[in-house]
C-alpha cells in the first residue's frame, strides 16, 4: 500500500475587494480575445457585448453591485469604464498593452502594462498617479478594502503601493515563473 504525501505551502494572498468580474445580481463578465468584453446573465445566457477595442481586452472588473460599473482594458493601450448596461462612460488611452485592471470601493481605477507602469485613474477617467517600480511587464494588478494596489510582474516582484501612489513594501523570489 501506498501512502500518499500531501504537501502544503503557506502562500501570502491578495483578496482584491471590488474587482470580481460578478455582480451583485449574478451578472458575469468576460474579457475575449476578440476584441469584446461580454455579460452573461445569472443563468448562463447572452447579455450583451461592447465591441470598440480594437485589440484583444485583457481585463475585466466590476465594483460588484446590481447597478454595476465595468471597467476594462485592451492591448489596444484603451483603459474604459462601461455602465450596466455595456454603454461606455469613458475611455482612456493610457499607452501599452494593458494586462489587468481593478476597480475600488471608491470607483479608482488601477491597470498595469507590458511598458512596467501602474497606473491609478479616478472614477471620471483623471490621471491620479503612475507607479514606476517596476522594471518587467506589470501582468496583475489586485486593490484592498483599504485602496492599497498590489502589483505582479514578470521582474519576479510583488509590490504593494499605497493609496497615494508610493511602494510600501516589495517581496522577490527568482522561483516566481519569469514569462519574459
Amino acid at each position: 500500500t501506498m501512502t500518499p504525501t500531501v504537501t502544503t505551502s503557506v502562500t501570502p494572498t491578495v483578496t482584491p475587494t471590488q474587482s470580481e468580474p460578478v455582480a451583485a445580481n449574478g451578472a458575469i463578465y468576460s474579457s475575449s480575445w476578440s476584441n469584446e468584453t461580454r455579460q452573461l446573465n445569472s443563468i448562463g445566457g447572452y447579455g450583451w457585448a461592447f465591441t470598440d477595442n480594437t485589440d484583444n481586452v485583457t481585463g475585466v472588473a466590476t465594483n460588484g453591485e446590481t447597478l454595476q460599473t465595468i471597467v476594462t482594458c485592451s492591448w489596444d493601450g484603451t483603459l474604459r469604464k462601461l455602465n450596466y448596461v455595456g454603454e461606455e462612460v469613458w475611455s482612456v488611452y493610457v499607452g501599452g498593452l494593458l494586462s489587468s485592471v481593478a476597480i475600488d470601493a471608491d470607483g479608482n481605477v488601477y491597470t498595469g502594462s507590458n511598458s512596467n507602469l501602474v497606473y491609478k485613474y479616478n472614477t471620471d477617467g483623471i490621471h491620479v498617479w503612475t507607479f514606476a517600480g517596476h522594471s518587467g511587464n506589470v501582468n496583475s494588478v489586485a486593490v484592498d478594502v483599504d485602496g492599497n494596489v498590489y502589483s505582479a510582474s514578470v521582474d519576479n516582484t510583488v509590490r504593494k503601493i499605497g493609496p497615494n501612489g508610493n511602494q510600501i513594501w516589495s517581496f522577490s523570489d527568482s522561483q516566481m515563473k519569469d514569462f519574459d
